[in-house]
């Protein structure tokens, strides 16, 4: 009697210490994914769950009976609700508003998983209990039922490979409590190893075995997340296959943002070439209207590319200063205006939210005009670049936030043009007297326009003449600098093609010259950079800038802007003095007639439609995050057929070790593989009984057709006691009995279990 009620404390202890172990492996599971996706679900609420999770597949799957005592239960559950909403005539409606919610669910799930910010916390909920009850139950079965310690932990390390491979956050928490319940785990698995070996161990052996695991588990955890502490692993060359296998599929990084990088070009930085379209969503933009947002701005033209004039970028609290084009606007715009208007009456003032999706980058990406930025995620510093262009000093990933306030010009305003076209090289010298007053701010800004006139005028030595005339032909009859940009704007649309495909110009010649005279067809970097030299040809300062100009209209249904890389767009930004940088349109697909709030444009679109100028409404195409979700198809596609060949060379390679084996030590093996195959059967060989016995008893209990497990039970005492000569006949009969063994296994075990024992055992 003490001794049963030893034995049935020992198992209670034992059951308690792996419902614990099970915990551990399924919260740090799930609250990986959990904080990965950024879903707010606290850990200890995530425990509470997981436990209760877990104690309810203990019970269900407890044995066969408890099973169909649950699912019957569920079933009479379902058909009494289905009854009474029959009866009150509301079934009909119940179902339609269960599909409804359904569908949603499911989307709010297909945008979370594809790395889209998402609101909802009651779905947040749903999806962290089912997520919990799936990876419980996947835990519970290969712990309990069929203890699988390498299927568990590639399993996890799958999952923490992925999350790292997407560059989104990993929780320290759920990190080490992986790692520490897969030691314990990985030493169960070897305990059970020596145990088949030894065939004999006792639960004072046991207990000793596991409780030295567990220190020995505890102690290699502590020692290495100390050395990670003060020694951090660095791998650039990990990090960089990383980055360039991420690049290559879905995420998008660039230490800092450029055309080329966000998919349009081989990055050789050079201009012009065939584009590669990236359908990669990587901004969330919420903001009133469509604008453009700056990433980069570009001052020296060489004849085949755009570089900077190298400048230290400098640390600028914007919360304290403004923008230097901003200013020079705002205190602008009344002496162009004679005093009668201001910022207020010629700009809108609107606000940005920008959002990070699928991104990393050191860029940020701001409107034109900014008068106040505030970082809304978590604090860094941020460097000022070209004068008004901003930059962080690491990348930022996903969900990294921002708020920035600008000002939006009134570009199709009849007031505005009129007070723009005042605007002159030399204006601020010119009004000097008339407002003494303000002559020292007048100073500064003249002495400001006399260095942005001479930088970024500059032409190359070689530019070819017939350049500077095209642009002194188009102009003429213009007597004002906005009339002047505005003509060379209009004739880059009208006489010029859009199309993805205008083939690698030459690199002897001028980028520029080749586009206006020979191809006369290209895309926004070829459109941006002739606008750009076709004005400093007449004195007019422009600057080439690149970024992202947001679709004409927000997602349906919502009031926020997706932004692609099919997004990623350059343009051309104007210096008026009194009025500071303009934007200026002269793609042809994204300018509207008067106005840069142009039509909504598919690059696929473009792709179809070949060359050609671009002529008549585009229909708008919204962004529903479809093409990233086929990303995620091609990876659970690859996945699939990973396992599957994976599967297939693990049977080939157990097929040829079995046919290089001796006939002895074939036998031997195969008797071992078919014990374990009875004891999905619940046959097992008892405490004091034979093999004979064993044997007579699974005959009795199982009708074997041609071979009965008593004859390959001989066979294997045979080749276990004795020296007689086994043949190859003896190993092909020990071989073929395993078809009988699975047939009749069938008719004992459930078909989900005969598939598994089919998987495992159809090649042994």
């Amino acid at each position: 009697m003490e001794i049963i009620k030893s034995n049935t404390k020992q198992k209670i202890m034992d059951s308690f210490t792996w419902f614990i172990w099970m915990c551990f492996m399924t919260f740090s599971l799930t609250y990986m994914i959990v904080f990965a996706l950024a879903l707010k679900f606290s850990p200890l609420k995530l425990m509470a769950v997981t436990m209760i999770v877990l104690s309810i597949w203990c019970v269900i799957l407890m044995n066969k009976l408890t099973l169909v005592i649950t699912c019957i239960s569920l079933a009479v559950c379902a058909a009494g609700e289905s009854l009474f909403l029959y009866k009150k005539h509301r079934i009909s409606s119940a179902w339609e508003s269960l599909l409804e919610q359904a569908i949603h669910f499911a989307k709010w799930v297909i945008r979370c998983v594809s790395g889209y910010p998402v609101e909802g916390d009651s779905y947040s909920s749903y999806f962290v209990i089912i997520l919990c009850i799936v990876i419980a139950c996947i835990i519970y079965i290969f712990t309990i039922k069929r203890f699988q310690f390498s299927l568990l932990f590639m399993g996890g390390a799958s999952l923490f490979g992925f999350e790292v491979t997407q560059r989104r956050a990993i929780s320290p928490i759920a990190l080490y409590l992986f790692i520490f319940t897969s030691l314990i785990y990985f030493f169960k698995s070897r305990y059970f190893s020596l145990k088949k070996e030894l065939d004999e161990m006792s639960n004072g052996t046991y207990k000793a075995f596991m409780k030295t695991s567990i220190y020995i588990g505890t102690v290699i955890l502590i020692c290495g997340a100390v050395l990670a502490n003060f020694y951090p692993y660095q791998s650039k060359w990990l990090h960089d296959l990383t980055d360039f296998l991420v690049r290559k599929q879905y995420y998008y990084i660039a230490d800092n943002f450029s055309v080329e990088s966000a998919g349009f070009q081989e990055n050789d930085g050079l201009l012009g070439g065939d584009i590669t379209l990236k359908d990669i969503t990587v901004l969330k933009v919420e903001t009133p209207y469509p604008t453009y947002l700056k990433a980069i701005s570009y001052d020296v033209y060489t004849g085949n590319a755009w570089e900077n004039t190298q400048e230290e970028p400098v640390v600028i609290d914007l919360n304290d200063e403004r923008l230097e084009d901003t200013t020079e606007t705002i205190e602008g715009v009344k002496w162009l205006s004679n005093n009668e208007d201001s910022i207020e009456t010629l700009f809108d003032k609107n606000t940005a939210h920008v959002r990070y999706i699928n991104m990393s980058t050191k860029s940020l990406f701001i409107p034109s005009k900014m008068e106040s930025f505030d970082i809304t995620s978590f604090k860094r510093d941020v460097y000022l670049i070209q004068s008004d262009a901003l930059s962080l000093k690491k990348a930022a990933n996903k969900n990294f936030t921002y708020t920035a306030e600008f000002y939006e010009p009134h570009y199709t305003s009849d007031r505005f043009k009129k007070v723009i076209r005042k605007s002159k090289v030399g204006f601020y010298n010119e009004i000097k007297e008339e407002y003494p007053d303000d002559m020292e701010a007048i100073t500064k800004w003249s002495d400001h326009a006399a260095i942005i006139t001479g930088h970024y005028t500059q032409l190359p030595e070689a530019l070819p003449i017939r350049i500077k005339e095209l642009a002194r032909s188009i102009t003429q009859g213009k007597n004002n600098n906005y009339d002047r940009v505005k003509a060379i704007e209009e004739y880059l649309t009208e006489y010029y093609f859009y199309t993805l495909r205008p083939g690698n110009p030459k690199e002897e010649r001028d980028f520029v010259d080749q586009f206006l005279f020979e191809n006369k067809k290209g895309y926004c970097t070829y459109f941006a950079s002739a606008l750009a030299i076709l004005t400093r040809s007449i004195g007019i300062p422009s600057r080439y800038v690149e970024g992202y100009v947001l679709p004409k209209t927000p997602e349906a249904g919502q009031t926020a802007y997706w932004v692609t890389n099919k997004r990623a767009h350059a343009w051309v930004e104007v210096y008026f003095e009194g009025m500071g940088w303009i934007i200026f349109e002269a793609t042809p697909p994204y300018r509207h007639s008067e106005t840069i709030e142009g039509s909504e444009f598919s690059m696929e679109e473009a792709m179809r439609n070949g060359q050609g100028s671009y002529t008549g409404e585009i229909p708008t195409i919204t962004l529903d995050g479809r093409g990233q979700f086929h990303i995620y198809k091609v990876i659970i596609g690859g996945t699939i057929l990973g396992l599957l060949g994976g599967v297939i060379l693990l049977y080939k390679m157990r097929k040829r070790r079995l046919e290089k084996m001796n006939c002895r030590a074939a036998i031997l093996y195969l008797y071992n593989v078919y014990l374990k195959l009875l004891s999905h059967q619940d046959l097992s060989i008892r405490l004091g009984e034979t093999e004979k016995v064993f044997a007579r008893r699974v005959d009795r209990l199982i009708s074997f057709q041609e071979t009965t497990f008593g004859e390959i039970t001989e066979l294997f005492l045979v080749a276990r006691y004795s020296q007689l000569e086994l043949t190859k006949e003896d190993k092909e009969k020990m071989l073929s009995f395993r078809y009988e063994l699975l047939k009749a296994s069938k008719k004992r075990v459930g078909l989900m279990e005969y598939f598994t024992c089919l998987i495992r055992y159809r090649f042994l």
